[in-house]
This record gives structure tokens, sequence and C-alpha cells, in this order.
């Protein structure tokens, strides 16, 4: 799945997860290395309900649900707003929702989530904040 953004300061389209290199040009998140099936870039919110069968990684903003049968990673700069459902969750950013994963939730360092967890491993590194009940009768 490949889907394209308008970055209305410059006026061109681009792939999300894309941003300017050094030298100016536009990079796409598998040119960094990046090998998600599903990107939200840093700088671009999106909202409503979202469904994805590869893996999201979120260095953006999303509001309102967001699903996948793979991983969801929220980035460092990510903001989530919204509930969470997938087969493992990680968190370096910032999250409130509820979130479900069949197989595990990480929370790393700096990492802040406010929210119900229901999954059936849950790890919450030291430097984390987690606010919210946990269900591990999964």
């Amino acid at each position: 799945m490949t889907a394209i953004g308008l970055d209305t300061r410059f006026g061109v389209g681009y792939q999300v997860g894309s941003r300017r290199n050094a030298e100016g040009d536009w990079e796409s998140a598998k040119q960094r290395g990046v090998m998600a099936g599903s990107v939200v870039g840093a700088g671009l919110i999106v909202e409503g309900e979202f469904t994805s069968d590869e893996e999201v990684i979120v260095d953006g903003t999303v509001r309102g649900t967001l699903s996948t049968g793979e991983s969801i990673s929220v980035g460092g700069d990510g903001v989530v707003e919204a509930d969470l459902q997938a087969l493992s969750v990680s968190v370096a950013g910032q999250v409130t929702g509820n979130v479900s994963a069949s197989a595990r939730v990480d929370i790393q360092a700096g990492g802040r989530l406010i929210g119900d967890v229901k999954a059936s491993r849950l790890t919450i590194a030291d430097g984390a904040s987690f606010r919210g009940n946990v269900d591990m009768d999964v």
C-alpha cells in the first residue's frame, strides 16, 4: 500500500513518510531504511478510522482508530490519540487511547501511554510512563 500526500508548503506530492534529506530532495521512508508497509510521517496529521494489513509506523499524529494484523510502532515524535489494535504495539512517543495486542505491548524509555492495555505481555522500560488498566487474560 502506498499513500500519497500533498505538502502545501512546496506544492508537490510525496509518499506518506517521506521527508527532505540534507540536499533538500524528497526521501521516502523505504529509502531511509524504514521497511514498514504504512508510515505516518513527521509533521503529518491524520484523523479517522484506519485499517492496514501491513506494519504501521507513526512518526506524526494519528487521531481516531488504527488497526492492523501486524505491528504498530509509535516513534519518539509520534502522537497517537486513538484506540489501537494490532499483533504487537511499541510505544516510544505518546499514546492516549486503549491498546489491544494479541502478542505484546512494549512501552520504551521516554514513551507514554494513557489508556487501558489488553495483551498477553506488557513491558514498561525504565523512564517510560503508563496510566491505565491492564488485562493480560487474552
